[in-house]
């Protein structure tokens, strides 16, 4: 393979139109050997920048099938692994669920148990794409045993962008299914996704409590083990940030949801009064999500009415808002949480980039 990296955008433009990126895909596909298979990659990867039509040129050459059996081949150099599993996260922007089917899941995952630091950042990064938006990816995703390693990337000691793409990987799992959730809360991912919501930048605490809004939304031993976590004074502290207050609150409303103790920890924790000023002058999402806390707040016990009441709450404020269990509290476009941190340019022009 040619080292495409080291030409001009006009020469790579020509090996397109010449139909290099089918002959580079069929020749990942056949040349196993592991010099070949380095070159190979490091040139598709060059060709797909960028370009939505090689991309798709390469998914029409069987070019995610070559793709995953690099990426999830331990016996593979690890830097052509490392750019498989990033060139098949800019595949699945268009075609997620292609890479399902061709075994880029399996593969992916894979990487996440015996890969690099490096290559795990890449692993969970293509899998959050395949998973946003499409229940029947998610699904796959959860049966191909992802879940500990996902959880565990959100530890201490892991990269700020792994984590945040793990966090966002989890958000999107547990709007698929209960079996997600479940898979989640078994392995401590509750607490290690509250562990995160304020140890990292805005864009990582925002995917943390969209997961725990997420959880918590469905579950009462969610809505306990965050609480049991701290998760509240974090989530009260994010309410006074505009880039995290809309899944801040969403949380909130998940956690006071039917939820006396939980509420009662708002209260303490000064959560009504700064519920209520998101309600008021937040944005139209965030408001909604902290109305929705707030009414959960205030029909939960006397001494929650009697809280929000003493915050200057009126009950007429917050009927022009529906409840958390009518479906007041309001997720975030999971495609809009994609569009941060150093890859969003992925979703904008489907260029592959690196952390």
């Amino acid at each position: 393979a040619l080292p495409i990296s080291s030409v001009s955008p006009a020469s790579r433009a020509a090996i397109s139109r010449a139909g290099g990126v089918k002959a580079l895909a069929q020749l990942l596909a056949q040349d196993t050997t592991a010099k070949s298979r380095l070159e190979t990659v490091g040139a598709i990867y060059a060709l797909v920048q960028g370009s939505a039509e090689n991309q798709a040129a390469l998914v029409k050459a069987g070019g995610a099938q070559a793709l995953a059996s690099v990426a999830g081949d331990s016996s593979a150099p690890m830097v052509a692994r490392e750019q498989a599993a990033c060139v098949l996260g800019a595949l699945a922007k268009a075609h997620s669920s292609v890479v399902a089917a061709e075994g880029g899941v399996q593969a992916l995952v894979h990487l996440l148990e015996n890969g690099s630091p490096a290559a795990c950042g890449f692993a969970v990064f293509a899998l959050r794409h395949v998973a946003v938006n499409s229940p029947e990816c998610q699904a796959v995703i959860v049966s191909a045993g992802s879940v500990p390693h996902v959880v565990g990337l959100l530890a201490e000691g892991t990269p700020e962008e792994t984590r945040g793409y793990a966090a966002g990987l989890l958000s999107a799992l547990v709007a698929g299914s209960e079996k997600a959730r479940s898979a989640i809360v078994a392995v401590g991912g509750v607490q290690a996704l509250v562990g995160i919501l304020t140890r990292g930048g805005p864009s990582t605490g925002r995917r943390a409590a969209s997961a725990i809004a997420g959880l918590t939304m469905t579950s009462d031993r969610c809505r306990a083990a965050a609480v049991d976590a701290g998760a509240v004074p974090a989530l009260v502290h994010m309410l006074s940030d505009p880039q995290t207050q809309v899944e801040a609150a969403q949380a909130l409303a998940g956690i006071a949801l039917k939820n006396v103790r939980g509420q009662r920890t708002i209260v303490s924790m000064g959560g009504v009064q700064a519920l209520l000023h998101v309600a008021e002058a937040g944005a139209t999402p965030a408001r909604k999500n902290a109305a929705a806390a707030l009414r959960s707040i205030a029909e939960g016990s006397r001494d929650g009415r009697r809280a929000v009441d003493e915050a200057g709450c009126s009950p007429p404020f917050l009927g022009k808002f529906p409840s958390a269990s009518a479906g007041g509290a309001e997720a975030p476009d999971r495609r809009q949480q994609l569009r941060c941190g150093p890859m969003a340019s992925i979703d904008e022009t489907t260029a592959v980039t690196s952390f």
